[in-house]
C-alpha cells in the first residue's frame, strides 16, 4: 500500500494521489503541455482542463455529483435526486439546532450539528459549506467560541446558496 486517504475523501484528493504516482512524485512540467496520463486522469475525474482558481470556486463542486450519479443504476430510483433531497430535508433543522445550540451557549450541541452538516455538505459537493462547518467544529473542539456568530451567519448564507444551486440540479434535470 503506497497512499492512504481518509474519509470523508473528495475526488481531488484522489487525483492528487494519481498524479502523483502517475509522475513518479514529479510536478507537471511547466511548459503549458499537459502529458497524455494527465490528461485521461483529468478526463477520468470530469474535471476540465482549466485550473481551480481560473474558474473561480463554485457553491457545488460537480465532480462530486457526477461521482453519484455514476452509482445510478439502470430501472432503480434516480439516486442522485435522493440524495439531494435527503440533504435538502434535514439541513434547514441542522442549522435551527446549530443557532440554537448557539444561543444556549451549547458547545457540544454546536460542535454536532457542525459534524453532522459538514459531513452532509461535503457529501453533495458543498464544500465551501463543509469547511465552514469544519471550522466551526474545530473551534468547538478547542472549547472557543469567539469566531461562532461569524462562523454560523457564513454557514446560513452559503447554505442558501447550495440550496439552491442543489433545486436547480435535481429539477432541471
Amino acid at each position: 500500500m503506497d497512499e492512504y486517504v481518509s474519509k470523508p475523501f473528495k475526488q481531488e484528493d484522489l487525483l492528487k494521489i494519481f498524479r502523483r504516482l502517475f509522475h513518479g512524485g514529479k510536478a507537471l512540467e511547466s511548459t503549458g503541455q499537459v502529458s497524455d496520463r494527465e490528461r485521461v486522469v483529468r478526463q477520468l475525474s470530469g474535471e476540465s482542463l482549466e485550473t481551480q482558481e481560473e474558474r473561480g470556486a463554485p457553491v457545488i463542486d460537480q465532480s462530486v455529483l457526477n461521482s453519484l450519479r455514476d452509482l445510478q443504476m439502470e430501472g432503480k430510483p434516480d439516486i442522485l435526486k435522493r440524495v439531494i433531497d435527503a440533504y435538502l430535508s434535514s439541513t434547514a433543522s441542522l442549522v435551527e439546532t446549530l443557532k440554537e445550540a448557539y444561543s444556549a451557549m451549547d458547545i457540544d450541541g454546536i460542535q454536532n450539528s457542525a459534524h453532522s452538516l459538514k459531513s452532509s455538505s461535503a457529501n453533495v459537493g458543498a464544500i465551501k459549506l463543509s469547511e465552514l462547518c469544519k471550522e466551526l467544529e474545530m473551534n468547538c473542539r478547542n472549547n472557543t467560541l469567539e469566531n461562532a456568530p461569524f462562523l454560523i451567519s457564513g454557514i446560513s448564507a452559503e447554505l442558501t446558496l447550495v440550496r439552491d444551486v442543489l433545486k436547480r440540479e435535481i429539477y432541471s434535470i
